[in-house]
C-alpha cells in the first residue's frame, strides 16, 4: 500500500491521517444524520460526499484506491452477516407463505428495474446490476418503525419475516446477475457464446462451495475454543482468507462470503454462533470507512445526468416490490390486508444495497471503460436512491401499518 497520497495535487500526507480523518469526518455525518431521522449511512455518505472529489477534495480518488483492499474486506464481512440470516430451522419455521413473498417481491423489483432500465439506456450489464441491487430492502428502518407505532399483527409478523431474509435472495440473485453482466462484457470482447454461458454457471457454483468448505473448517476448528477474544480473531481471520480465496480464484466475494456464513448459521456450535456477535465489534468503524470512500467517490456532475435512469429505476423498483409481493401474498392464500400493504412497507433501502452497488463497482474495473461506467452508474443511482427510499420509505411503512390497523398511535 502507498504510504504517502496527494490531497488537491498540494500536500503529501499518510494514508493513516485520510484514514483517521475519514474516521472523524463520518462519525459526524453518523450523528447529523440521526438527527433528522436517517440511517446513519447516509451520514456517512455524505460526509464522504462533501470530503471527496465532488467539493473539498480531500480524500481523492488515489486515497480511495489506497483503501481497495479494505474496502474488500469490509464486503466480505457484509456477506458473511447476511449468510448468517439464512439459517434453515428459521426459514422452515416461517413457512411457505412468506418464501412467496419473499421471492415474489424480489424477482418482481429486478425484473421491472433491468427491463426498465434497459428500454432506456440499451445497456443488459447496467440493466442486470440495478435490477440486482433493487431487490435489496433495509430491515433497520423498516424494524424502527414497527417499534415505533409498537405494531402487531399478520402484517407485522410477515413483515419482519420477509426483510429478515430479503437481503439474502438479493445476494444470490445478485451472483447470477453480476456473473452474467460480467460475461456479456467479456464476449463484446471476443469471448465465445458458450463461454458466456458457463461463466456465471462455473463462478455461482465455485463460489458457492469454497464458502461451504471454508465454512465447514473453521466449524470444526471453532470447537475447540470457547472464549469471545478467540473466537473473534479466528472469525476476522476466516473471513479474511475467505476474501482473499474468492478474489484469488476470481470468485465472487460477496456470494463465497454469504456461503460461508450460512454454513456457520447452520452448523455451528455455540461458538460458531458467537463468531456474529463478535464480529459486531469492528462492524461499526469498518461500515463507516467502506460507506464515506463510497460517497467521496461520487461525482455530482455524474449524479446530475442520471435523472432519467434513476426515475425509472424509482418507479419500477416500487412496482416491481408492490405487485411482487401482492401476487406471491395471493400464491400463499394470505388475508386481505397482508396482500394489499406489505409491498408498501417493503420501500427502504440503504446498506446491503450500497453494498452491492460498491461490489458491482470493484468487480467490473477490469472490464474496461464500459465496466468503470456501470460501476460508478450502480453507485450513482444507488446513493441516490438511498436518499429518496430512506426519506419516503419509513412514511409508507407507516401508512401501510395504520391502514392494516396494527399500529397504534403515539401517545
Amino acid at each position: 500500500m502507498t504510504s504517502e497520497v496527494h490531497a488537491g495535487g498540494a500536500l503529501s500526507m499518510h494514508i493513516l491521517f485520510h484514514l483517521g480523518f475519514i474516521l472523524i469526518a463520518g462519525f459526524f455525518g453518523g450523528i447529523a444524520a440521526r438527527k433528522v431521522a436517517f440511517p446513519q449511512i447516509v451520514g456517512y455518505m455524505v460526509a464522504g460526499l462533501l470530503g471527496g472529489v465532488s467539493v473539498v477534495g480531500l480524500t481523492t480518488l488515489q486515497v480511495s484506491g489506497n483503501l481497495d483492499t479494505f474496502i474488500q474486506a469490509v464486503l466480505a464481512i457484509i456477506g458473511f452477516t447476511i449468510g448468517g440470516e439464512l439459517n434453515f430451522q428459521t426459514l422452515r419455521r416461517i413457512g411457505k407463505g412468506v418464501f412467496w413473498i419473499v421471492i415474489l417481491q424480489a424477482v418482481g423489483a429486478f425484473v421491472l428495474v433491468a427491463v426498465g432500465v434497459w428500454l432506456v439506456t440499451s445497456n443488459l450489464p447496467l440493466a442486470l446490476v440495478l435490477g440486482v441491487i433493487a431487490t435489496a430492502t433495509d430491515p433497520v428502518a423498516t424494524l424502527a418503525v414497527i417499534r415505533e407505532y409498537r405494531a402487531s399483527g399478520n402484517l407485522t409478523s410477515t413483515l419482519i419475516a420477509v426483510v429478515g431474509i430479503d437481503d439474502a435472495i438479493g445476494v444470490i440473485i445478485y451472483g447470477f446477475a453480476a456473473a452474467a453482466a460480467k460475461e456479456i462484457l467479456a464476449a463484446r470482447e471476443g469471448a465465445s457464446f458458450f463461454t458466456a454461458i458457463k461463466g456465471p454457471v462455473a463462478e455461482i457454483v465455485f463460489s458457492i462451495l469454497t464458502g461451504i468448505l471454508l465454512g465447514t473448517m473453521t466449524v470444526y476448528l471453532l470447537r475447540k475454543f470457547k472464549k469471545e477474544e478467540e473466537v473473534f480473531v479466528l472469525t476476522l481471520g476466516s473471513i479474511l482468507i475467505v476474501a482473499g480465496s474468492s478474489i484469488s480464484l476470481h470468485l465472487s466475494l460477496i456470494l463465497t462470503s454469504m456461503a460461508y456464513g450460512c454454513t456457520l448459521a447452520n452448523l455451528g456450535t455455540v461458538s460458531a454462533k458467537v463468531s456474529f456477535k463478535s464480529i459486531e465489534r469492528v462492524a461499526t468503524p469498518l461500515f463507516l470507512v467502506f460507506f464515506y470512500v463510497a460517497g467521496a467517490q461520487m461525482q455530482l456532475k455524474s449524479l446530475i445526468t442520471l435523472g432519467m435512469v434513476g426515475s425509472v429505476y424509482l418507479i419500477a423498483r416500487f412496482g416491481g416490490k408492490y405487485f411482487g409481493s401482492y401476487i406471491g401474498a395471493l400464491a400463499a392464500g394470505s388475508p386481505l390486508k397482508i396482500r394489499n400493504w406489505i409491498g408498501m412497507a417493503l420501500m427502504p433501502q440503504a446498506g446491503v444495497a450500497l453494498g452491492l452497488a460498491i461490489a458491482v463497482q470493484h468487480e467490473f474495473e477490469a472490464f474496461g471503460p464500459e465496466g468503470q461506467h456501470i460501476g460508478s452508474v450502480a453507485v450513482a443511482i444507488t446513493i441516490a436512491s438511498t436518499f429518496v427510499n430512506e426519506l419516503a420509505g419509513p412514511f409508507l411503512t407507516r401508512v401501510a401499518l395504520f391502514r392494516a390497523g396494527e399500529a397504534k398511535p403515539i401517545q
